[in-house]
């Protein structure tokens, strides 16, 4: 009896990093299966798109392949991947497919990379500076306390530095870990030659139209990337944060509630 051989064919893999340090993310996370699409974690750390209904042609036909296949990218999925620990917050993401071969931006053969924004409890190292994030509608007589924004953007910058994207909870609350922060800078000439606080700039990007402004909840899980695209058509203010190797800090966005 002869063998019959098993082929799989597949449509795309994705890579969910820490964005700290570009590690893997190999447990902790589930993508959801939406429209149809089936996706599974494979022994390489990687999530696989295995089947999607509008590409069914192209995974199930190998000898007789179909007469016409749709263009590369015609299609764009929404996918939403969840957090199952405190360590990285839940998120969404666009994948374009069918991915092209040999492509700079979309490779078929190269998973999508995906950074994971940093939950409560994201792993850290010594040395790392840790910037808290909390961001809230302004107090009123009527709302004492302000109210805590789910789901807005924060994301760190400093010359040199990696930025970071997380993005704040229910509570209102932002993780931000800055690995690489120098011990000592050159100072600007006016004061001391040296200086040990690192000038980070904290920004925001609030969707007001997606949030429920009288809990303050996020109508609809975010995509950091898509956010951050549409930063200058959003709320967006930021504030600077001196920081130091090893040191933690807080910081406060009071948005005005009209």
């Amino acid at each position: 009896m002869t063998a019959r051989p098993i082929e799989n064919r597949y449509i795309a893999a994705v890579r969910f990093v820490d964005p700290c340090t570009g590690a893997t993310i190999s447990d902790g996370l589930e993508v959801v299966e939406e429209g149809g699409c089936r996706w599974f974690p494979n022994r390489s750390g990687l999530w696989v798109l295995a089947e999607e209904p509008r590409l069914t042609a192209l995974t199930e036909s190998f000898l007789a392949p179909p007469a016409s296949t749709p263009a590369a990218r015609a299609f764009t999925l929404d996918v939403t991947v969840r957090s199952r620990t405190g360590a990285w917050q839940s998120r969404r993401f666009s994948l374009a497919i069918p991915r092209p071969p040999k492509s700079r931006t979309d490779d078929l053969f190269k998973p999508l990379v995906v950074p994971m924004p940093p939950g409560p409890l994201a792993p850290t190292r010594p040395g790392w500076g840790m910037a808290r994030v909390r961001v809230r509608l302004a107090p009123t007589p009527a709302f004492p306390e302000g109210t805590p924004l789910e789901g807005v953007l924060v994301r760190s910058g400093a010359p040199g530095l990696t930025s970071i994207n997380s993005l704040t909870s229910a509570l209102g609350e932002a993780l931000l870990p800055v690995p690489g922060i120098p011990l000592f800078r050159a100072g600007d000439g006016s004061a001391a030659v040296l200086e040990a606080d690192t000038p980070l700039r904290i920004q925001i990007v609030f969707e007001r139209a997606a949030t429920d402004l009288a809990t303050g909840r996020r109508l609809r899980l975010p995509d950091p990337d898509d956010l951050w695209t549409r930063r200058n058509a959003l709320v967006s203010p930021s504030q600077r944060l001196p920081l130091r190797v090893g040191e933690q800090k807080s910081i406060l966005f009071d948005l005005p509630r009209s």
